[in-house]
């Protein structure tokens, strides 16, 4: 039996077979993801133009901080007067906190020492709360006084 007469063969009309077999089509004109990155022609194209873009951006930019002034920053210190003299009997906290080797935690415990164990008579009974030492005491001793206590209301 020859495969012409056979009954058994089917025929594939014109219209299936190109539904089918499309004819190859240029990839740039199509919108089908090429092998790079699952990325399409245009999309790769997009991604190239701004990097271009950036490296631009960037290389005019280094250009502009070419012309930096780089020299060392000098710091110009205070002047060792701050202007006035601390009270230790009256000063809050903060106020405390402006004296040399006197942070937040020390001007607390002058502040609760003072509230303890009664006012400062002298600027070296600083000494008494704990942490303060003679070399901090000297250190700042040209802005402290220890003005006429105020009696405390009984």
């Amino acid at each position: 039996m020859s495969p012409e007469s056979s009954s058994d063969t089917i025929e594939r009309p014109e219209s299936v077979s190109q539904a089918v077999d499309p004819p190859a089509a240029d990839a740039s004109i199509t919108n089908e993801p090429s092998s790079c990155l699952w990325l399409t022609n245009r999309d790769q194209w997009l991604v190239v133009v701004v990097a271009v873009v950036v490296v631009v951006l960037l290389g005019l930019k280094w250009t502009q901080l070419k012309h930096v002034d780089r020299s060392a920053i000098v710091l110009q210190r205070a002047s060792e007067d701050i202007g006035y003299q601390i009270d230790l009997n009256s000063a809050t906290w903060v106020e405390l906190t402006q004296l040399r080797g006197i942070g937040v935690t020390y001007a607390r415990r002058i502040v609760e020492d003072r509230e303890e164990s009664g006012p400062f008579s002298s600027i070296d009974d600083l000494q008494r709360v704990r942490g303060i030492g003679p070399i901090t005491v000297e250190k700042n001793r040209r802005w402290l006084r220890v003005g006429t206590p105020v009696p405390s209301p009984r």
